[in-house]
């Protein structure tokens, strides 16, 4: 669990444990902790991808493309769920 804090991933790890094996005891308090840093994330990310649609639409009226290499920026195509990964980076 440390190093799945440390490397931010912890509420992707948390939503595969419940996803593909919901059997594994969890304690409440972790799992508590653990929702309320998905729903923060999921909340924050939304905010990023609105951000990033924005800016893709001024650079379209100005006839520049972006092409998102970044995995956070590609959450909707790789998790297609907004609170599993931290949106670190931003542009």
């Amino acid at each position: 669990f440390k190093l799945s804090l440390y490397h931010k991933n912890a509420t992707l790890c948390w939503k595969n444990i419940i996803r593909y094996f919901p059997e594994t005891y969890i304690p409440k308090y972790l799992n508590e902790q653990l929702g309320y840093m998905y729903k923060g994330i999921k909340e924050k990310n939304r905010e990023y991808q609105e951000e990033i649609r924005k800016l893709n639409c001024e650079f379209r009226k100005n006839n520049l493309f972006i092409m998102p290499v970044k995995g956070a920026m590609l959450i909707p195509k790789l998790y297609k769920d907004f609170g599993t990964a931290v949106m670190r980076i931003f542009l």
